[in-house]
Protein backbone atom coordinates (compact mmCIF):
# COMPACT_ATOMS: atom_id res chain seq x y z
CA UNK A 1 0.00 0.00 0.00
CA UNK A 2 2.86 2.25 0.95
CA UNK A 3 4.66 1.54 -2.82
CA UNK A 4 1.36 2.83 -4.44
CA UNK A 5 2.02 6.39 -2.32
CA UNK A 6 5.41 6.59 -3.36
CA UNK A 7 4.39 6.13 -7.05
CA UNK A 8 1.96 8.53 -7.00
CA UNK A 9 3.69 10.85 -5.69
CA UNK A 10 6.65 10.40 -8.01
CA UNK A 11 3.61 10.17 -11.23
CA UNK A 12 2.65 14.07 -9.63
CA UNK A 13 6.47 15.34 -9.58
CA UNK A 14 7.21 14.14 -12.70
CA UNK A 15 3.81 15.36 -14.64
CA UNK A 16 4.74 19.10 -12.28
CA UNK A 17 8.11 19.18 -13.36
CA UNK A 18 7.11 18.73 -16.97
CA UNK A 19 8.84 14.99 -17.99
CA UNK A 20 7.35 12.39 -20.04
CA UNK A 21 7.13 8.98 -19.47
CA UNK A 22 9.33 8.56 -22.45
CA UNK A 23 12.18 10.87 -20.91
CA UNK A 24 12.04 9.04 -17.61
CA UNK A 25 12.17 5.95 -19.34
CA UNK A 26 14.82 7.38 -21.64
CA UNK A 27 16.59 8.21 -18.33
CA UNK A 28 16.25 5.37 -16.81
CA UNK A 29 17.55 2.96 -19.42
CA UNK A 30 13.83 0.75 -19.45
CA UNK A 31 11.37 0.89 -22.35
CA UNK A 32 8.46 3.27 -21.66
CA UNK A 33 6.01 0.04 -20.98
CA UNK A 34 8.79 -1.13 -18.19
CA UNK A 35 8.57 2.79 -16.30
CA UNK A 36 4.46 2.74 -16.97
CA UNK A 37 4.29 -0.49 -14.98
CA UNK A 38 6.51 1.13 -12.46
CA UNK A 39 4.18 4.05 -12.18
CA UNK A 40 1.39 1.94 -11.83
CA UNK A 41 2.89 -0.09 -8.57
CA UNK A 42 2.88 -3.10 -11.30
CA UNK A 43 6.68 -3.30 -10.93
CA UNK A 44 8.75 -3.15 -7.30
CA UNK A 45 10.25 0.49 -7.04
CA UNK A 46 13.92 0.15 -5.69
CA UNK A 47 15.76 2.16 -3.79
CA UNK A 48 18.05 2.73 -6.21
CA UNK A 49 15.38 3.29 -8.41
CA UNK A 50 13.85 6.04 -6.30
CA UNK A 51 17.18 7.51 -5.84
CA UNK A 52 17.72 7.04 -9.99
CA UNK A 53 14.05 9.27 -10.69
CA UNK A 54 14.90 11.74 -7.80
CA UNK A 55 18.37 12.52 -9.53
CA UNK A 56 16.60 12.91 -12.82
CA UNK A 57 14.33 14.99 -11.36
CA UNK A 58 16.45 17.32 -9.44
CA UNK A 59 14.69 16.74 -6.13
CA UNK A 60 15.59 14.98 -2.89
CA UNK A 61 14.32 11.43 -3.03
CA UNK A 62 12.73 12.14 0.40
CA UNK A 63 10.15 14.49 -1.31
CA UNK A 64 8.58 10.86 -2.95
CA UNK A 65 8.58 9.40 0.96
CA UNK A 66 6.46 12.34 2.74
CA UNK A 67 3.26 11.70 4.24
CA UNK A 68 0.85 13.85 2.59
CA UNK A 69 -1.13 16.74 4.20
CA UNK A 70 -4.45 15.44 5.77
CA UNK A 71 -7.29 18.04 5.75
Amino acid sequence: MYQLKVVAEIRKQRLIRGFSQENMASELGVSVRTYSKLERGQTALTVNRLFEIALIMKVSPCIFLQEQERF
